[in-house]
């Protein structure tokens, strides 16, 4: 098999740890004043070089195992990452009601109290009145905010056509990625009706 030719494009020259686009094959090399003779990359080389691309762009594309997207799972919406629900998650219950629950921080917070918690979607500001629950010796605590539907449709809208949302937690802030989440949010919507 012969060398690849590409009209349009300088011939590539190779010589271990050296790699230039030249004119002719004549090289001084600057640390020592020596010339070398460069040779023409060879078909393997190329395909070596070419294998390696391909690769390194393959997985750099790939999804990390523990990826995060927006998910619906039962009668939950929210941030999943490596399958479990974290950072914001909406929650259908009972009486046309929802609840709005904000985890993933790393704070044990007294079950029962009651907590204010800013949520910032794009630069539009959403509070909600969050009552701290589970923890537990092992886990962190979730903090719950439960509401009819309908007093969540700013929130939902801004979620579904947002690329980012800041939590306040009283461990402190995170963001929240949306995409993926205009699929999910509208799905939520459908459950709960």
């Amino acid at each position: 098999m012969g060398d690849l030719e590409l009209p349009g494009l300088a011939r590539i020259w190779s010589r271990p740890g050296i790699f230039d686009r030249l004119s002719s094959n004549r090289y001084n090399c600057p640390a020592t004043n020596v010339a070398h003779e460069l040779q023409p990359m060879t078909t393997h080389a190329r395909r070596r070089t070419g294998a390696a691309i391909s690769l390194a762009a393959f997985l750099a594309a790939a999804a990390p195992a523990g990826a995060q997207n927006w998910t619906v799972s039962g009668q939950t919406a929210g941030l999943t990452v490596g399958g479990a629900f974290t950072g914001l998650s909406l929650t259908c219950a009972t009486g046309g009601q929802a609840e709005l629950t904000f985890s993933g921080f790393p704070a044990h917070l007294p079950a029962g109290d009651t907590y204010t918690v800013p949520v910032s979607v794009d630069g539009t500001a959403f509070l909600f009145a969050a009552q701290a629950r589970g923890g537990g010796d092992r886990e962190f605590s979730r903090l719950v905010h439960r509401a009819p539907i309908e007093e969540l449709a700013g929130l939902l809208d801004a979620l579904a056509a947002g690329r980012s949302a800041e939590v306040s937690s009283p461990a402190g802030r995170y963001v929240v990625p949306l995409a993926g989440s205009g699929r999910a949010v509208e799905t939520f919507r459908q459950l709960c009706g």
